[in-house]
């Protein structure tokens, strides 16, 4: 579950600055007394210098922006596998459009369906679509992984700005002492999670989740770039306590205390900028993979099909329309009836598939962690909106092959009088279960068919 930093660091703030304030006048009412004039500047400097700190603290507070681990689950899960796919991911949505649109390969696989518009529909076309799903479904899952990584990273930030808070209203004398800091090395040699290792388990965690067609070799080469260096850093505290204060020591001066909180927040800061970093790395080499976003193959253009090269099919058919089973296996029907199926139904489905992945991807833009992450958001956001004309213009492509297989479909000259009302009974059974949020009116581009 999602922590609201801003809940759960008020409270302490309101706390930290009682004890700050309790403390410092403690500290101040010892000898040797001050001059008025020293008590006032002591007083300016230590509220000033409290109030900076709060405001700081404060500043964290954009932390809770977004729920990026349910943007990165849009994209992918875990679960998410090319065999079958479930669920609503854009992964899972790509997936499915790449098997449906494979089913179409069966016009030209039985050779009933060949000539010009045979070799365009799968030149410029089907062959085409099948690489860019393939490289889309991986895309995806990248964006599902970076943004996984930057949910951890968030919520472990969350909770290390809560424990230096802990921290210093503890040795301020206002609270209990609060326990190892996120992402050290425990006593037993047992480590908590820290910055240094979310982007290897988070890589892990969506290694089963393959492009279409790619062995796991093809994985580990793939996310290759987001592994680099993460185990050699594995030994790497999250960040050096500055509170050097014995418990049952001495009375501290709130004033130095008030100093090591800055420290700490200064050492935090820093490490979010390294995390930051990898992940803007791990994106950029995305960007920029041939294998990835820049690879051409993912950038299918329109296929550019007319309906009058769709005027050729392996054969004439039966004549005899006094035999009605004759005719009820006309292979011209046959081919028909398959035509509008991929203009009717296949690739509508697959169109409709490619424009869920596109809307996730158009509505995945990140605010507000920005703020620690200018970086990775940056270049998170550059990649989603990527993704999203990559897969824009493919849910473009299918809606035009879906409209000129229907129109080559209803308007097959080369048949007698008898196929066409069969072709024209045909037709009306595929209009009739077409949704009115298709991506195509059929209905309307579908002119009246030649007798």
């Amino acid at each position: 579950m999602v922590m609201s930093l801003q809940d759960e660091l008020e409270p302490l703030l309101i706390k930290l600055a009682s004890a700050a304030n309790s403390l410092f006048e403690y500290n101040i009412s010892q000898p040797p007394e001050p001059t008025p004039e020293q008590y006032q500047q002591a007083v300016a400097g230590f509220k000033s210098d409290l109030s900076e700190l709060l405001v700081r603290f404060r500043g964290y507070y954009s932390l809770d922006g977004p729920d990026l681990a349910q943007i990165a689950d849009q994209f992918a899960v875990p679960s998410d596998r090319a065999t079958s796919p479930t669920g609503s991911s854009a992964y899972c949505c790509i997936v499915r459009a790449k098997e449906t649109v494979r089913g179409t390969e069966s016009l030209v696989s039985r050779g009933q369906w060949h000539g010009e518009g045979t070799k365009k529909f799968f030149d410029n076309f089907l062959r085409p679509f099948q690489q860019a799903a393939q490289i889309h479904a991986l895309c995806a899952r990248e964006l599902a992984i970076s943004a996984k990584a930057l949910a951890d990273a968030v919520e472990l930030a969350k909770e290390s700005v809560i424990w230096i808070c802990k921290s210093l209203l503890f040795y301020l004398g206002g609270g209990s002492a609060p326990g190892l800091a996120p992402g050290v090395r425990q006593p037993g040699g047992q480590d908590v999670a820290g910055f240094e290792s979310i982007l290897f388990s988070t890589v892990s965690l969506f290694s089963a989740v393959l492009a279409p067609e790619l062995d796991a070799a093809d994985v580990i080469i793939s996310i290759g770039g987001w592994i680099t260096g993460m185990q050699s850093e594995s030994d790497i505290p999250f960040f050096s306590s500055p509170f050097e204060v014995e418990p049952n020591g001495p009375i501290p001066a709130a004033i130095p205390l008030i100093y090591s909180a800055w420290t700490a927040l200064n050492e935090f800061d820093q490490n979010l900028a390294e995390f930051d970093t990898k992940i803007d790395q791990g994106l950029e080499k995305d960007l920029t993979d041939s294998e990835l976003f820049d690879n051409p193959l993912a950038r299918l253009g329109r296929p550019q099909l007319q309906s009058s090269a769709y005027q050729q099919l392996n054969s004439k058919g039966i004549d005899d329309t006094t035999d009605p089973i004759s005719n009820t296996h006309d292979p011209v029907i046959i081919a028909i009836a398959q035509l509008f199926e991929v203009g009717y139904r296949l690739l509508p489905e697959a169109a409709e598939q490619y424009g869920i992945a596109a809307g996730i991807s158009s509505g995945a833009h990140i605010i507000g962690v920005d703020h620690q992450f200018p970086m990775a958001v940056a270049k998170f956001n550059e990649a989603a909106h990527l993704l999203d004309g990559l897969v824009t213009t493919v849910t473009d492509a299918l809606t035009d092959s879906a409209a000129a297989i229907v129109k080559a479909a209803s308007t097959y000259r080369d048949v007698d009088a008898y196929e066409a009302g069969q072709i024209r009974e045909l037709q009306r059974e595929f209009v009739a279960p077409v949704s009115s949020q298709s991506s195509f009116q059929a209905q309307e581009q579908t002119p009246p068919i030649d007798n």
